[in-house]
């Protein structure tokens, strides 16, 4: 069973995009299943909160457009001493699209459903599945919050653990209990993963466009500068946006908003590095439509696919969450408590906290601080711990397989480490960059992967798996590698460009 995280993401359409090539991975050994959690997607009946996909895309754009304080002082990344007047306005604007989401699905949508959409009732959802197929234990495969939820699964039936690798882990006792600290411990590794980026296309200037633009190429000792220039172009932006006349979403513009975006959401996947890179070379030479594309394609419904048994449900689409889904399944997980930011101005100084912490800082505050305000229901169940072994967490069937990314923009590796320590399971560590292992291929983790599955061999202790740091700005070099090791690593890069 595998789970893409989210919360809110498909697991139906995940499953459909990624099953052929893990399947190289367990060898065609496992069938491979996705299922869609409460609210999300196909499952049925829905939240309600939206009368259509079309309207749920305009309402977390809605949100998101224009709302984050960088245009309110020129663009600057890195906040000031003081709020300006326009920050103000900006920030009043997040929040009132964020309270108007909630008290939406309040008024319109399924409160009973909305009740039942907790981690926990996912957990038991996964039993039931178990049960209906005649399986006894669970193989899992969870990536980012969906190792929240394999991680709730083994808290609850301990004994039902047969193979589970939680991969991109987030801390599951933060997500339940302290959401005001979850929050910025989740940007640990952001602004290493930016400086990444920046290294390789210095270390890559011939094939990275950033390094070939007229500001000349980027020293390997000088990661700064790409930084620099897109706080630059920021800053431009924000005074004046790039008209884009013609584009796959029609005519507009970017700004700085939209460019923050846009990076955040290309550092998960180093695949879409190259066309991050493109997008700000093309930006840079007055050229916005590839940036303007890359933010308003994170808004796309879903398309429904007439072939499939439910053709009036989506199936395939972006890849994209639903932030109202998303927003809602937290709320159940998480301490009613842990919202402790309801004060303008102590929200205001977070977020600006975390734009300190990071140029995306402000941006998943936006997206995790702020809808915690409005949570306005309490669960039919939820589980918040234990956590610990000395509270009562019990030893799993099978141990645990977790797996943390050196830089990973949202999940740090610390999380891995401190989840492996509470479940007394085993922790690979994967040399690279981006969210989960899958953001960037590597032969030494999937054989890791399939040794645990196949065999339940668990990686030795402080077990580290390197990747090509050059990837994807040089492709992986096939010609020398056994055949198996090639059919293997191309098919971990075609997962990886799923995401994409």
């Amino acid at each position: 069973m595998l789970n893409p995280g989210g919360p809110g993401i498909s697991g139906n359409a995940f499953a459909g995009k990624v099953a052929r090539h893990v399947a190289q991975i367990v060898q065609g050994k496992y069938d491979i299943i996705g299922w869609d959690p409460r609210g999300v997607n196909m499952s049925y009946p829905g939240f309600g909160c939206a009368v259509s996909d079309e309207q749920a895309a305009f309402s977390d754009y809605n949100v998101m457009q224009s709302t984050l304080p960088l245009n309110g002082r020129n663009g600057t990344f890195q906040p000031g001493e003081t709020i300006t007047d326009a920050e103000y306005m900006l920030y009043n604007r997040l929040a009132a699209g964020h309270q108007a989401r909630s008290e939406g699905c309040m008024q319109y949508g399924d409160i009973e459903m909305m009740r039942s959409a907790s981690t926990a009732f996912a957990a038991r959802d996964m039993l039931s599945i178990l049960d209906a197929l005649g399986e006894h234990k669970l193989k899992y495969w969870g990536i980012s919050y969906g190792t929240v939820l394999g991680a709730t699964f083994a808290a609850m039936f301990p004994d039902r653990i047969d193979r589970m690798v939680l991969d991109g882990v987030v801390d599951s006792k933060l997500w339940t209990k302290d959401w005001a600290k979850f929050v910025p411990v989740s940007m640990t590794d952001t602004q290493g993963t930016y400086e990444a980026l920046s290294l390789q296309c210095g270390d890559n200037a011939e094939t990275c466009s950033l390094a070939q633009t007229s500001h000349g190429s980027i020293a390997t000792d000088q990661k700064e500068k790409l930084l620099d220039r897109v706080a630059e172009l920021s800053a431009r932006l924000a005074s004046a946006p790039l008209p884009v006349t013609r584009s796959k979403f029609g005519s507009g513009y970017p700004d700085a908003t939209g460019l923050q975006m846009a990076l955040f959401l290309h550092l998960y996947w180093p695949a879409s590095w190259q066309d991050m890179v493109d997008m700000l070379a093309a930006a840079e030479n007055g050229n916005g439509t590839l940036l303007f594309e890359a933010f308003h394609g994170s808004f796309r419904p879903q398309q429904a696919t007439s072939s499939h048994l439910f053709p009036d449900k989506r199936v395939q689409g972006s890849g994209m969450l639903d932030m109202a889904t998303s927003d809602i399944i937290q709320c159940m997980d998480s301490d009613p408590l842990a919202a402790k930011y309801r004060d303008r101005d102590e929200q205001i100084s977070a977020i600006r906290d975390l734009g300190r912490k990071s140029p995306a800082g402000e941006i998943w505050a936006s997206l995790q601080l702020v809808p915690r305000v409005y949570c306005a229901l309490e669960p039919f169940e939820a589980y918040r711990g234990p956590w610990e072994k000395q509270d009562g967490l019990r030893d799993t069937s099978f141990p645990i397989m977790f797996i943390g990314n050196t830089l990973d923009p949202v999940t740090p590796l610390q999380d891995a480490q401190t989840m492996a320590k509470r479940f007394g399971g085993s922790l690979l560590i994967h040399d690279g960059y981006g969210h989960s292992s899958i953001g960037h291929p590597s032969l030494c983790t999937a054989k890791a992967i399939r040794a645990y599955f196949l065999d339940g061999q668990l990686p030795g202790k402080g077990a580290v798996c390197d990747v090509q740091k050059s990837w994807p700005f040089q492709e992986h070099d096939f010609k020398d590698l056994p055949v198996d090791d090639a059919i293997l690593l191309r098919a971990l890069e075609d997962l990886s460009r799923t995401f994409v």
